[in-house]
């Protein structure tokens, strides 16, 4: 009960960051609502797995700019695998939720880089065969670094790519992405 009241809030937080924001007067230009979908790799490590737990997944953001170098933005990454071992059949999956501001500088017109700290959901797992389901799951932080190229104008095409740390008591994992969105 309280993680589903944790995807509603998160939910109702993507939402609201994605409603179109204009800057003010004082301001040099517009801030704009940015979307990304793209491919996660996941190194994931939590107590309760014997497994190395590898998978390639997805990752969705959605932010929001409040001035040209900060934004707040909401992550969503999923992955799983299926694997047999020796005569067992092993289902794998991790999943994370985060929120964090997230610092931009400019490189050039086109590269920026990134830097983000925030507060993330993670919920790891592992099934072996007909046995019971082994689960953690945690509150925790996530930080992450990473590059971002653009078409060049501020309503534009991008691509994203970023390594993000989410470290646990009980869940620790190292995701890779790699991300294709627009401002808007």
């Amino acid at each position: 009960m309280k993680s589903m009241f944790f995807y509603i809030a998160l939910s109702c937080a993507s939402a609201l960051l994605s409603l179109p924001v204009t800057a003010d007067d004082d301001n040099t230009g517009d801030l704009f609502s940015y979307a990304y979908l793209g491919y996660a790799n996941f190194n994931l490590d939590f107590d309760s797995s014997e497994y190395d737990l590898e998978m390639d997944g997805f990752t969705l953001t959605l932010g929001q700019e409040f001035t040209e170098n900060i934004a707040l933005e909401t992550t969503l990454y999923h992955a799983t695998d299926k694997f047999n071992s020796g005569s067992t059949k092993v289902k794998l999956e991790g999943f994370s939720a985060s929120i964090t501001p997230v610092l931009y500088a400019d490189i050039s017109k086109y590269y920026s880089v990134y830097g983000k700290a925030g507060l993330a959901y993670g919920r790891a797992s592992e099934k072996l065969g007909s046995s019971p389901k082994i689960s953690d799951d945690e509150f925790t932080v996530i930080y992450g670094i990473g590059l971002s190229i653009t078409t060049g104008s501020k309503r534009a095409y991008a691509l994203r790519i970023g390594y993000d740390i989410y470290d646990g008591d009980d869940i620790e994992a190292d995701l890779f992405t790699i991300s294709a969105g627009m401002k808007f």
